[in-house]
């Protein structure tokens, strides 16, 4: 997959997973929705949200004969120093109702130098492998109950380690194989 197709697939996510109308996911029990986003490895985060208030931002992009930062002005702002890569245009108005937090250049203290080591930390909340965090927290806000809830949804073809434990989450390889039959009432 190409990271632009991934950027415009992220803009899709974000927003039917925030549009009432689809699965109106809302509509009873007014739940909170977490969507997590874990990129392995292939988005740069840089131009994902561009800090274009920063000079050493369109400096620091060049790279011999190339420059791989967003073209200044391109970017769709967000607070006049930082802006979204044109691709994620759709998440600007999810980010102005407060629906979308960036956490932007975040990482973990006291990491060591291996990426495969620091995702699994990432998904685990912990070097110790077991259950993921993602199931720890909907195991503490959403107990288990006699009638069947969805409680997560994987898009990735196989749960991920963030879901891992005694825990059943549908998965699906692609957003287009997912679909909810919400009925008409």
């Amino acid at each position: 997959m190409l990271r632009r197709q991934l950027l415009l697939g992220l803009g899709a996510l974000a927003t039917t997973a925030f549009t009432a109308t689809p699965l109106r996911a809302r509509a009873s029990g007014q739940r909170d929705t977490l969507v997590f986003v874990f990129l392995r490895g292939g988005a740069d985060g840089l131009n994902m949200v561009i800090p274009h208030g920063d000079n050493d931002y369109y400096a620091a992009s060049k790279r011999g004969e190339y420059n791989v930062a967003i073209a200044a002005g391109e970017e769709v702002d967000l607070d006049g120093f930082f802006g979204l890569n044109p691709a994620m245009s759709g998440l600007k108005s999810i980010y102005d109702n407060t629906h979308l937090a960036i956490v932007h250049a975040a990482g973990v203290a006291g990491g060591n130098h291996s990426h495969f080591a620091m995702q699994d930390f990432i998904e685990f909340s912990t070097h110790a492998s077991g259950d993921g965090w993602i199931k720890r927290y909907l195991e503490t806000v959403m107990p288990r109950s006699p009638g069947a809830q969805l409680r997560a949804v994987a898009l990735a073809g196989r749960s991920q380690k963030s879901l891992a434990g005694d825990f059943n989450a549908l998965t699906a390889d692609k957003l287009e194989d997912f679909s909810l039959d919400v009925g008409n009432d």
